[in-house]
């Protein structure tokens, strides 16, 4: 009860401050942080669901038995969370300008 209570005070103070814009230079490093283990958390979070839905679903289509349908899934939602982050690196690359050096040959 009281950790509930201290994370969610936590991320209410981390809200208002960026909505108040009162990031300054010595919190630079922290938002990279913050935005590795968004990144990661997403990731698991989205495989983990995956597999969740997947245990549930094969064991009740009568498609696969419990210990069967609990490591189908979990390889299926460890797949799920390696392929997001291929995503999410995929996006996060610089776009490739005209000048770089595959386009610039004489």
């Amino acid at each position: 009860e009281l950790f509930l209570e201290v994370l969610l005070s936590y991320i209410l103070g981390l809200i208002h401050k960026k909505l108040s814009g009162a990031w300054d230079v010595r919190d630079a490093a922290m938002e990279s942080r913050i935005v590795m283990v968004r990144t990661v958390l997403g990731q698991a979070l989205a495989g983990s669901c995956i597999g969740t839905i997947l245990a549930v679903i094969f064991p009740d289509t009568n498609t696969l038995s419990g210990v069967g349908a609990t490591l189908l899934a979990g390889g299926i939602g460890y797949l799920y969370s390696l392929l997001i982050a291929g995503v999410q690196v995929a996006v996060e690359l610089p776009a490739v300008r005209p000048g770089d050096p595959p386009f610039n040959n004489p």
